[in-house]
C-alpha cells in the first residue's frame, strides 16, 4: 500500500513538472510575443496600412500622390511583416530551446 502511494506521488511529481515546463512556459511565452505585437503595431501600424494601400499619402489625389502612397505603405508592410516573422522565428527558438533542454542535459552527461 505504501510503495502504491509513493509510485503514485512519483508519477504525480513528474507530471506537475513536465505541465510546468512545457504548459506554462509556452503560455508565458505566448503572453510576451502578443504584447510585444501589440506595442509593435502602435510603430509598424499594419492593419492601418493595409486599409489604406491605395489611398495617397497626405490627401494628394495626383497620381504621383498616388503611387508615392502605394509605394510607401507596401513598403511598411514588408518591412513590418519581417519584423513581426523574425520576432515569431525567435519566440519559437526559445520555447524550443527550453523544452529541448533537458534532454540535452540529459544526454550530455
Amino acid at each position: 500500500m505504501f510503495f502504491k502511494i509513493l509510485i503514485k506521488n512519483i508519477f504525480y511529481f513528474f507530471k506537475k513538472i513536465i505541465d510546468f515546463w512545457i504548459k506554462d512556459s509556452l503560455f508565458f511565452l505566448k503572453g510576451n510575443f502578443e504584447r510585444t505585437i501589440k506595442k509593435l503595431e502602435k510603430t509598424f501600424a499594419i492593419k492601418v496600412n493595409f486599409y489604406y494601400l491605395f489611398s495617397p499619402l497626405y490627401q494628394d489625389y495626383t497620381p504621383v500622390g498616388y503611387f508615392f502612397g502605394f509605394l510607401i505603405r507596401f513598403f511598411k508592410i514588408l518591412f513590418g511583416s519581417l519584423i513581426y516573422l523574425l520576432l515569431f522565428l525567435l519566440f519559437l527558438f526559445i520555447y524550443l530551446s527550453i523544452i529541448l533542454l533537458p534532454f540535452f542535459l540529459v544526454f550530455k552527461s
